[in-house]
């Protein structure tokens, strides 16, 4: 979260390698933090839901700034947001009503998040990699990254529907 407005700036200012840098280093450190709280057993109910909400900023902020310069597309980041405004939206109202949702981020948005850190990444290179076969790639993730994103708003529209069933 705190690399989200050096990873903004860097991409203002046109420095491709600090932007891929501060991208890569909240990536690598996203994956980091988790991996040490799982492998140490020190999962917290706090941590379980700050960290998803500093991946949001993190990478909202971002998306912000790339789909701005017209590097990621605007109607792929305007999804991205909705989903996540749906979510957060669906957590506040579950709070309201005392309903008990569990607090587990799913499979598929851990996957959804990497693809979105590989969105970011793809985008920043796409400004110095003019190759075609990045291109093609490029649009893989992308595209992944919708499909993904749709997939796993729909997976916790599931999980609140349930919830709010009991």
């Amino acid at each position: 979260m705190f690399l989200a407005p050096v990873s903004f700036w860097f991409i203002f200012n046109h420095n491709l390698q600090g932007a891929f840098v501060s991208v890569f280093l909240a990536a690598v450190t996203d994956w980091a933090d988790g991996f040490l709280a799982r492998k140490f057993s020190s999962t917290t109910t706090l941590g379980k839901m700050l960290d998803p909400m500093a991946d949001k900023i993190f990478i909202g902020v971002t998306l912000f700034a790339l789909a701005y310069i017209e590097i990621i597309p605007l109607w792929l980041f305007i999804t991205l947001v909705v989903r996540d405004v749906a979510i957060i939206a669906a957590v506040a109202f579950a709070q309201l009503k005392s309903l008990k949702l569990p607090i587990k981020p799913l499979f598929i948005s851990q996957l959804n998040t990497f693809f979105q850190f590989l969105l970011l990444l793809g985008g920043i290179a796409s400004l110095q990699i003019q190759q075609e076969i990045f291109i093609i790639f490029y649009q893989a993730i992308i595209y992944g990254t919708l499909f993904l994103t749709i997939f796993s708003g729909f997976a916790y529209a599931k999980v609140f529907w349930l919830s709010i069933q009991e």
